[in-house]
């Protein structure tokens, strides 16, 4: 890239004072090899500090963002629209790689005290069961019950330190966001890690007193995990208990599956009925903040629920679809009456307390769910008769919108 191309590339950027100053600053730092340094490596140097330090901050390995955050929706805003707390004010993002395994780690003997007896901890094997219940780690038992993906104490005096392994299962990490001041202190190395110590200044803790919190945002490239230390007491103790840590494989690997929600279609409303009330947001927005594996899928004519009503005797008929072939049997409130077939596909009959549902199953995994306020004859005929019509509109998901990063959340 030629002197042109570079200045061409970042003219727009606006660097912040802090970033000029030191940029001024480079040059001293590297006396005896400033005559070797090219003009395009420095320029690109310049630009990752400009980063660093003007309005979107980039990690320089790129595992780590710390971006603006005012574009991110809040999902705590009051339905009036005035907001509950303070807006969103910085995004994080970290780099996902893929396929890998459960991770989690031991200290080593090293501990706190704990008022809270060990609730807040999480362990590797608890973890590996719940999410992979068929597989076989490959860990011996002794490391497995003593391997965490979350260390979590509070001292008798109100110390808190969370060590935690953050969590992708699913197709990604979770995004998140900060709602008070921010600051990306430094980067470097720390037990083998690469390590970014970020500060999120006075926020309210338990008391709703303000209180600063320190955070180390590790990456460990060998093991593909990114996990946290969080104290609000300071760096050094969460520099302290890394020192201790050792990470862990369990062999078991993630759970990579996105998540899928299913709307419907009906082509045409039966005769005699209209429309009582439709709800489509669900599917428009694909969960707000979150992101769908296709873009681009046309959901025209997609209900999340539909009602439906024939306003000549009222009988009310809601109509819904599940992603997959759920087990309705043992939930609150329905009773299985029968099972058969229609046109080929496995059907269940379920009695409520006020009326009876149909769920129609499809090949793909999807089911038809649709649920009458009455009985009868003619009112399971009329069940059977849209079904036929039902299109069910799978839809995967495959980001979950943004979190509010605490790093010191009980629970």
């Amino acid at each position: 890239m030629t002197k042109d191309q570079y200045r061409e590339a970042f003219s727009k950027i606006q660097p912040s004072k802090v970033a000029v100053d030191r940029l001024l600053e480079i040059p001293k730092e590297h006396p005896k090899r400033r005559a070797s340094i090219r003009l395009g490596a420095l320029i690109a140097v310049a630009a990752v500090v400009i980063l660093l330090l003007g309005g979107t901050v980039y990690a320089i390995s790129h595992w780590f963002q710390l971006t603006d955050g005012k574009q991110i929706e809040d999902p705590k805003q009051l339905e009036s629209g005035e907001p509950s707390r303070p807006a969103p004010q910085n995004g994080i993002r970290l780099e996902d790689q893929g396929e890998g395994n459960y991770i989690g780690f031991i200290l080593d003997g090293w501990s706190l005290s704990d008022r809270k007896n060990g609730s807040n901890n999480i362990m590797l094997k608890a973890v590996t069961s719940y999410r992979q219940p068929d597989s076989q780690p490959v860990l011996d038992a002794e490391t497995l019950a003593a391997a965490y993906t979350q260390y979590f104490p509070i001292t008798p005096d109100d110390e808190k330190l969370c060590v935690q392994i953050l969590d992708r299962d699913g197709l990604s990490y979770r995004d998140y966001f900060t709602r008070y001041e921010t600051e990306l202190v430094k980067e470097g190395t720390l037990n083998g890690m690469d390590t970014v110590w970020l500060t999120i200044k006075e926020a309210p803790n338990d008391f709703g007193s303000p209180e600063d919190t320190y955070h180390l945002f590790c990456h460990s490239e060998e093991l593909h995990c990114t996990l946290v230390v969080s104290s609000n007491r300071g760096f050094e103790r969460c520099e302290e208990a890394l020192s201790h840590l050792t990470l862990v494989d369990s062999g078991v690997p993630l759970k990579r599956e996105a998540l899928t929600i299913c709307g419907l279609r009906l082509p045409e409303l039966p005769e005699g009925f209209e429309i009582d009330w439709e709800h489509t947001e669900l599917l428009e927005g694909s969960l707000p903040g979150w992101e769908r594996k296709d873009s681009n899928a046309d959901l025209s004519g997609a209900y999340a629920l539909l009602s439906l009503v024939r306003p000549a005797d009222g009988l009310w008929i809601l109509l819904s679809a599940d992603a997959s072939h759920d087990d309705y049997e043992h939930v609150s409130g329905y009773t299985l009456n029968r099972t058969g077939t229609l046109n080929g596909h496995e059907i269940l009959w379920f009695d409520k307390s006020n009326g009876v549902e149909l769920f129609y199953r499809f090949e793909d995994g999807t089911q038809a769910c649709l649920c009458a306020k009455g009985r009868g004859a003619e009112v399971e005929a009329l069940l059977e008769e849209l079904a036929l019509h039902v299109e069910p509109v799978p839809i995967d998901l495959i980001k979950e919108a943004p979190l509010e990063f605490f790093g010191l959340a009980q629970g």
